[in-house]
């Protein structure tokens, strides 16, 4: 399934973008490096943290610094993920971003951004993401609490479906989807004001989707889950690494 020809398609997913970490992290072990990455919200950083080079650093993320209470705590009814938290003390101080290596990666990224009161879309690349991008991308409404600013635009997390993703994805390479968003009654009604209200398109029958069973909501901070749902992911990746490069 996975050669260095693939374009992985990641959608949002709230803390169950931890398999998409541990995917990337295997997808690194066994020698495959995508030909580009089209991510959305939480994947876009691990996205960035794939093409930087930085494989423990994208794992420690994941199964050390946002467990616990400190990133999300639900007592903090305006502010219940703390986004701040993560771009400013993990992502710029504790596991601090190669940009360098981001711009110089084989592997291209293509991570959309949603403007809040236009219906209009900011590509991110490796040539141009930050940091400021990358709180941008995963400014959920609600339980983040305000928007980002980028160039006097206001910009937040968007549900962008995997169809509206593979719109951005190169023709010319083989077309994996991971989506790993939670689909039940509740993250519906809650996501629906901040979705398009036009229904999906099919994707074609050439593009392959995979449709990881997570044993966890979108809010998980346990260090058990989270460590498992890393796991699971990396152990996938080396399960469906094609033979033939």
């Amino acid at each position: 399934m996975f050669t260095n020809n693939t374009t992985l398609v990641l959608t949002g997913g709230g803390m169950r973008c931890a398999w998409s970490g541990g995917l990337l992290y295997g997808l690194n072990e066994c020698g495959i490096h995508p030909k580009c990455i089209v991510a959305a919200s939480g994947n876009v950083g691990n996205a960035t943290y794939f093409c930087s080079g930085q494989y423990e650093s994208g794992k420690r993320i994941w199964t050390e610094h946002l467990t616990g209470g400190r990133f999300i705590s639900f007592l903090r009814p305006k502010r219940v993920i703390d986004i701040d938290y993560l771009i400013d003390d993990v992502l710029r101080t504790y596991e601090t971003i190669h940009w360098e290596a981001v711009r110089s990666s084989k592997t291209q990224i293509i991570c959309p951004i949603h403007a809040v009161y236009s219906d209009t879309v900011k590509i991110g690349s490796n040539q141009d993401i930050n940091y400021e991008f990358l709180r941008a991308s995963m400014a959920l409404p609600v339980i983040y609490g305000k928007d980002v600013i980028l160039d006097g635009v206001a910009y937040r997390d968007f549900a962008f479906t995997p169809s509206e993703l593979c719109d951005y994805a190169p023709q010319d390479s083989d077309i994996v989807v991971i989506d790993v968003r939670m689909q039940n009654r509740f993250v519906r009604l809650l996501g629906k004001p901040f979705m398009r209200p036009k229904p999906e398109k099919e994707l074609s029958q050439e593009i392959r989707i995979v449709i990881p069973k997570i044993k966890s909501h979108i809010l998980s901070r346990s260090k058990e889950t989270l460590c498992s749902i890393f796991e699971d992911g990396r152990r996938f990746a080396h399960e469906n690494v094609s033979q033939l490069q």
